[in-house]
C-alpha cells in the first residue's frame, strides 16, 4: 500500500496551514500556467483535489506532510514528518541544531536558509576576470531535500536530516534504496519503475517541488 495516499479520517481542512495552502496555490500556478485563469474559481477543496494532494476532499497523509499546520503532527503518529539541521565543525563536533516541523512545503525553505552558502570567487580558464559563484547550488540543495521528503520511509518514524560541515552538506532520510544499489541504477540506464510514496511524489510534482 502507498502510505502517503491513505486518508486520515480524523483530519479536516482545518488541520492545514493557510500560509502553506496559499503558497501551494502559487506553486501550482507556476507548474501549470495553462490553468491559471480557471484556478481563480476553485475553492480549497477543488484545488487540493486537482493538485492530487487530497482525495475526494479527504485529507491524506501526503496533505498533512506538505500542508499540515504545526499542531496537526499528532495525526501522523507514529510517523514523523520533521526536518533537522545540524551544524558540525572541522572536528565533526556538533555546534548547533534546529528542528523544523509541518508544513514541510514551507519548512524546506526555512531549513535551507540555515546553511551558510558562501560566495566563492573562481577564475575560469582562459580569462583574467573572476566570477562569483555560490558554494552550493541552491537548485541542487532544494532538489536533494525535496527528494528526501518524497522518498522517506515514514513507517520507520525517523527524521530527515541536513548535516552541515565546513566543506560539505549531507542529506539523509530513512528507508532502503528500492532499486538496490546505485551501480544497478547506472547499469540499467533508466529511471526506477517503483516509487515508495507515489501519491506524495505526484503531489510534490504538481506543487513544483520536484521534477519527475
Amino acid at each position: 500500500q502507498d502510505w502517503s495516499a491513505q486518508i486520515v479520517e480524523a483530519a479536516s481542512l482545518h488541520d492545514l496551514d493557510p500560509e502553506a495552502l496559499q503558497f501551494a496555490r502559487t506553486q501550482y500556478r507556476v507548474k501549470h500556467p495553462q490553468r491559471a485563469n480557471e484556478m481563480d474559481s476553485w475553492d480549497d477543496i477543488t484545488f487540493l483535489n486537482k493538485a492530487k494532494v487530497c482525495i475526494g476532499g479527504k485529507v491524506t497523509h501526503a496533505a498533512l506532510i506538505l500542508l499540515g499546520n504545526e499542531e496537526s503532527g499528532h495525526l501522523l503518529t507514529p510517523a514523523v514528518a520533521q526536518l533537522t539541521w545540524i551544524l558540525r565543525n572541522e572536528a565533526n563536533v556538533e555546534q548547533d541544531y534546529e528542528h523544523f516541523g509541518l508544513p514541510l512545503i514551507l519548512s524546506s525553505d526555512r531549513i535551507l536558509k540555515k546553511v551558510s552558502n558562501l560566495t566563492i570567487r573562481h577564475l575560469p580558464s582562459g580569462t583574467l576576470f573572476p566570477q562569483e559563484v555560490s558554494q552550493y547550488d541552491p537548485w541542487v540543495m532544494r532538489e536533494t531535500l525535496h527528494n528526501c521528503i518524497a522518498h522517506q520511509d515514514y513507517s520507520l518514524h525517523g527524521r530527515i536530516s541536513l548535516v552541515e560541515s565546513p566543506d560539505s552538506l549531507l542529506f539523509t532520510n530513512m528507508g532502503t534504496f528500492i532499486p538496490g544499489t546505485v551501480e544497478e541504477m547506472i547499469r540499467s540506464d533508466s529511471p526506477p519503475a517503483v516509487y515508495r510514496n507515489k501519491f506524495l511524489a505526484d503531489a510534490m510534482v504538481n506543487l513544483n517541488m520536484i521534477d519527475t
